[in-house]
């Protein structure tokens, strides 16, 4: 066979190879539907009902344009057995509380996300009333924890609507995860599954060592959904620390799914990694900024003669892969304790229980929330810490305060 026609046959073979390979690809994703770039920032649906808004007739959360998002006052959300509920000004409760704290009463108000909240159990098995209960004075636990919320949004709501209440204890949850809420403004460019007409939220930056807040603080639903159609996705990732062009734009080279499919593996890889939560607390530009957020919660607390704590929270992972990342969120801790922010590490309490640690699974509910069992064993571990607190003791007697 001449040379001419072994490079003929070697072209042919390679193409047919192609082929084949670029068939396999396309024949498979027919039957898996494997999610690709480049991805949508929404479905149509979800841009319909973020153009709807303020039209809309109900919802047990609504967009605020300093928080993102807050619960509507006065309103019902049905679960299976029981409902959430909150009161007149959109705390998680089923009664009223005066702006002023009764007298001879401890008032304490409880900051933070679904976990203070109290996702997937009735009102009465949270933390918060495990708390309330544990108490033999006369005390008031007001529920602040709204789903989905970052320490940023947590503090944002202390001090434009929680003070107000007169707490003279604030204790402030956070979930381990908080780390990655804080550098992040559209939570689809940090979790690209979640369908959510609340997509924008408050950010923060440290400059020139000092917290700033990015303006405009939020976008509203309409104006978010504006930016999608529009693909203005230079407005929608200012101060986004989780945007990754790659995964919003095509390019020419994909028309080829078996090319698509690599460069979404190899891009997802690259996202997971910087995602991974163990890698962000070594992140200086996000474990810092953290830090100065409770800094400002602590701050501002003592200012106002309240008793501050800050607390951790954790998803099931944190202990199931123990193993693999440990006790990752002792960057944090270490970094409270030299800047004299009081923090009670659950977590670590927790895993010093071996009994725990062989089932931690038992003590989480379906959609990764605490059961009514562990959500008693927080308040325990609150109660005892607020007990041991020599500011809180000093606290409990300038009050005088009354037996139930």
């Amino acid at each position: 066979m001449s040379r001419k026609k072994k490079l003929l046959f070697s072209f042919f073979f390679f193409l047919f190879l192609l082929v084949g390979v670029e068939g396999f690809f396309r024949i498979r994703q027919f039957f898996r539907v494997k999610r690709l770039i480049p991805y949508t920032l929404s479905s149509e649906a979800t841009l319909q009902l973020m153009e709807s808004w303020p039209n809309w007739e109900s919802s047990y959360t609504i967009y605020d344009p300093e928080l993102g998002w807050r619960l509507r006052p006065s309103s019902e959300k049905k679960k299976e057995g029981f409902s959430y509920r909150t009161n007149a000004q959109g705390l998680r409760a089923n009664r009223e509380y005066s702006l002023d704290c009764p007298e001879h009463t401890l008032r304490i108000a409880l900051f933070g996300d679904s976990f203070v909240h109290g996702d997937e159990v009735p009102l009465e098995q949270t933390f918060g009333s495990h708390l309330e209960a544990l108490f033999p004075e006369k005390v008031e636990v007001l529920n602040f924890g709204v789903s989905g919320y970052g320490t940023d949004q947590s503090i944002l709501l202390y001090e434009n609507k929680g003070k107000v209440n007169q707490p003279q204890v604030v204790l402030l949850g956070f979930l381990t995860e908080h780390l990655a809420r804080n550098v992040n403004r559209f939570r689809r460019f940090y979790v690209p599954e979640i369908e959510n007409p609340f997509l924008s939220k408050p950010r923060f930056i440290l400059k020139n060592n000092q917290l700033e807040l990015l303006s405009p603080t939020t976008y509203s639903p309409n104006e978010v959904a504006t930016f999608i159609r529009n693909q203005d996705l230079q407005t929608l990732s200012q101060g986004e620390y989780f945007y990754e062009p790659a995964f919003y734009y095509s390019k020419g080279y994909h028309c080829s799914l078996f090319l698509l499919e690599y460069e979404t593996k190899r891009i997802k890889y690259y996202f997971k990694k910087k995602c991974q939560l163990a890698s962000l607390y070594k992140q200086p530009e996000v474990l810092d900024l953290t830090i100065a957020l409770l800094t400002r919660f602590v701050e501002n607390a003592r200012q106002e003669n309240r008793v501050p704590f800050v607390f951790t929270l954790h998803f099931l992972q944190d202990f199931e892969k123990w193993n693999d990342y440990g006790h990752y969120w002792s960057l944090l801790v270490k970094r409270c304790v030299e800047a004299h922010i009081p923090i009670v590490d659950i977590g670590a309490l927790l895993a010093q229980d071996q009994k725990f640690m062989q089932q931690p699974k038992k003590y989480y509910l379906p959609e990764g929330h605490y059961t009514a069992e562990m959500n008693a064993r927080i308040a325990k571990i609150l109660f005892e810490t607020l007990s041991k607190s020599q500011e809180f003791e000093l606290l409990k007697n300038r009050l005088h305060l009354n037996p139930k």
